[in-house]
């Protein structure tokens, strides 16, 4: 069931989340979701945050693997929106958080890392077609050229409709009501995992 509120105030979300034992903060590469991940687990004392490239495996097995050894969990997930839809409530309740940045942040972001021609082609669009390999939807995927352009338009037009959990989209200028946030122009030094020289996370 999508929870759905035009503009979410920070107290608010963090009151919603606390609700829920899995949360998996998810959306295109670039959007915020680790930050995001970062945010929540600092207010969520009992969430444990597991950042992408920390656990093996898909987000099915991760959390049969994980069975009764930990309570609260936050997953950042951008790897793995292509499942998202296969979630389901069992043995916890789940919330998924969808990423919604501006495009051209997002991309902007990719290119400053090369994250587009290392990763879109070999990686996120193989899933994607993939998974969704009915022919007129495996033909539609394949003209898509950026990741996020791709992404949103299986989310908003497949994955929606077929969710098993709770979800809500989370504008990324939600975490300008963050402590931590540091706005763009004065992110200096960061790098592609947005933790600045000084190694604090961002």
């Amino acid at each position: 069931m999508q929870i759905k509120k035009d503009m979410w105030y920070w107290h608010e979300l963090l009151e919603l989340c606390d609700k829920y034992k899995r949360i998996y903060v998810s959306g295109p590469q670039r959007s915020g979701t680790r930050y995001t991940t970062y945010a929540l687990a600092k207010e969520l004392r009992e969430h444990t945050p597991i950042y992408s490239g920390k656990y093996k495996g898909d987000l099915q097995s991760i959390r049969q693997w994980l069975g009764g050894n930990v309570d609260a969990l936050i997953f950042q997930c951008p790897h793995e929106t292509h499942r998202l839809h296969i979630l389901e409530d069992v043995p916890d309740n789940c919330l998924v958080i969808w990423m919604d940045r501006n495009p051209e942040d997002v991309i902007k972001s990719e290119n400053k890392i090369g994250w587009h021609e290392k990763c879109f082609a070999k990686e996120e669009l193989q899933k994607y077609t993939n998974m969704f390999s009915v022919e007129n939807t495996k033909k539609i995927i394949k003209k898509f050229n950026r990741n996020w352009y791709m992404k949103t338009w299986v989310w908003n037009n497949i994955q929606k409709d077929l969710m098993k959990v709770d979800y809500l989209e989370l504008p990324f200028e939600t975490l300008i009501q963050t402590d931590g946030y540091v706005p763009k122009e004065q992110r200096v030094g960061f790098r592609k995992n947005q933790i600045s020289k000084s190694g604090e996370l961002k």
